[in-house]
């Protein structure tokens, strides 16, 4: 069995795919599977990935009709029979050290989830995540180490699969954050190493760089039906990281849509539109520029910060 088990979705990932999955098979760590669920791809992703499949025995290759991201992963998850599970978007790619220092670092320390930080990519530009200091975490004490990301971490298997956690695929945004808190709540045990070991391409093809109105809002309707099922004191102790979680759907409303959408922005969680007011520095300076009426401004800031970034091509 390997200790590692990779899954990669895949849909018209044709141009960034071989740089991705050749960071893989570069990977100093070599007990590894890496599945490649190919989600009905329409370009030339699923040949791409049968020919890195017969280079590389490691990799194996499974052809769907298209279904969604989650249903991709939610596959890779039943096919996966490693000790470690992690999941890879088809445009990323990984430092070859990646998997030595995390599995190491979870072997060493016993965690259930081993998280790492990483780069931002865009076209014109590299940008690092901030520091978080390394070792032992709760997200729930300190939500700066949530990022929503399931590409950013490794997964004991063996807690994905006892606790029944599964990728919603009625979400088509949001979904790695429902798993990702899931996952979690689940864990008696998370380790941040505070090494920038992989890079998330913002100029890619994922569904998340350029969504919809109505995305958010099945998000704002899942998330609260899911917070509903929580007791009183548990929402008390988990409301710092709910915030940030409500706070990340806010941005999008903003920064993610095509145009900034501020009926949107206030609608969704109104609850923690008085909060947001009272955030320090850029995040919440935008935050009131916009409740005082200076929303053109705010809109053509964003629109030219996407378009020198080429962030939503």
């Amino acid at each position: 069995m390997p200790e590692l088990s990779i899954i990669v979705p895949v849909y018209n990932s044709a141009e960034f795919l071989r740089r991705t999955l050749s960071s893989v098979s570069c990977q100093l760590f070599k007990d590894f599977e890496c599945i490649i669920i190919d989600d009905g791809s329409s370009d030339k992703s699923l040949s791409i990935a049968e020919e890195s499949a017969s280079l590389d025995s490691r990799f194996s290759v499974y052809h769907t009709e298209h279904r969604g991201v989650s249903a991709a992963r939610n596959t890779g998850i039943l096919l996966a029979k490693g000790k470690y599970i992690a999941f890879l978007d088809a445009d990323d790619w990984l430092d070859p050290e990646l998997y030595f220092k995390v599995i190491n670092t979870a072997d060493k320390t016993g965690a259930d989830i081993t998280q790492w930080n990483f780069t931002e990519e865009y076209r014109f530009r590299s940008r690092k995540q901030k520091p978080c200091m390394e070792g032992f975490f709760s997200p729930f004490e300190n939500p700066d180490y949530f990022t929503g990301f399931v590409t950013t971490s490794v997964v004991r298997l063996e807690l994905i699969k006892r606790n029944s956690i599964k990728f919603k695929a009625d979400l088509s945004i949001g979904e790695d954050i429902l798993f990702s808190l899931e996952c979690f709540l689940c864990s008696s045990g998370n380790y941040f190493i505070n090494d920038y070991l992989s890079h998330y391409r913002l100029n890619g093809t994922a569904l998340s760089h350029n969504i919809s109105a109505d995305r958010i809002r099945n998000f704002e309707a899942v998330f609260r039906n899911f917070e509903d099922n929580f007791p009183a004191e548990d929402l008390k102790k988990n409301e710092a990281l709910f915030f940030k979680i409500k706070l990340i759907l806010k941005k999008m409303a903003v920064v993610t849509v095509p145009r900034p959408d501020y009926e949107l922005f206030r609608s969704i969680f109104p609850e923690i539109n008085e909060r947001m007011l009272e955030l320090p520095g850029l995040e919440g300076f935008v935050f009131r520029m916009i409740n005082r009426g200076f929303e053109p401004l705010v809109t053509s800031v964003v629109l030219f910060i996407k378009k020198i970034d080429a962030r939503y091509s």
